[in-house]
């Protein structure tokens, strides 16, 4: 029963953390009392701590739905892909400050290696979605590899954890500039505090965006990186 109810690093930053703001910021805009409270008890708290939780958990849902699937995957692709890509692309200032490094492929060494290393021939041109199947060849290498497999999958819970602040920063920009303009639900706040709030907000969504971005990306390289450099006598085909 002590092991069901302890929680991980990332059952307490991934979920709880996020459960927490979003029920926080529940109580800025319609005035609950979740955690903005004057006064505590043991059974609230513990209550507060579920609550939390689950909501975390919904969070990340819907941030994995709308971030990662709604945006990201259909308008640039997956990391595993782009970092596959053969072709070198020019990019505007404006992509480059808006996603970084997101778009840059692996080095062209590096690349091949890692091909050879998974058998892709590729006189006979590449297979559609090759970053997704050398990814998904290299994974059960990766896995019986402690130190790169503790690393990615520490990227994994990071851009988790990023892209779940995110789009709750970027709900309370929303509503915090709808409050500005309207008035809704304005609990004797000034309109210039809800604007500096929903600025503030915004910005906060943006650079957890980029984040995000950065360790989706970086939990793909470490793969590759990991699986160009597997001795051939790990049973993989190297393309000679």
């Amino acid at each position: 029963m002590d092991k069901f109810f302890r929680f991980s690093d990332y059952d307490l930053f991934g979920y709880l953390a996020s459960g927490i703001i979003s029920l926080g910021l529940c109580d800025i805009v319609v005035g609950t009392k979740f955690v903005l409270k004057d006064s505590w008890s043991i059974s609230s708290a513990v209550a507060v701590i579920l609550a939390s939780y689950i909501v975390g958990h919904i969070i990340s849902g819907l941030a994995a739905l709308l971030i990662d699937r709604g945006l990201v995957r259909p308008l640039f692709g997956t990391p595993a892909n782009l970092l596959m890509r053969s072709e070198k692309r020019n990019y505007s200032w404006l992509q480059r400050a808006l996603l970084g490094e997101f778009l840059k492929p692996l080095h062209p060494s590096l690349r091949s290696r890692v091909l050879r290393r998974a058998g892709i021939n590729t006189a006979e041109g590449e297979p559609r979605d090759a970053g997704e199947e050398v990814f998904w060849r290299a994974w059960p290498i990766i896995k019986r590899e402690p130190i790169p497999y503790g690393r990615a999958d520490s990227f994994l819970k990071l851009y988790g954890f990023c892209r779940s602040i995110s789009l709750i920063s970027f709900v309370a920009a929303v509503i915090f500039a709808v409050k500005a303009s309207t008035g809704w639900y304005s609990f004797q706040i000034s309109t210039q505090q809800y604007c500096l709030w929903a600025i503030g907000a915004a910005i906060v969504s943006f650079v957890m965006f980029r984040r995000y971005l950065r360790f989706f990306r970086a939990y793909s390289l470490e793969v590759f990186s990991t699986f160009a450099e597997t001795p051939c006598d790990e049973g993989l085909p190297d393309g000679s």
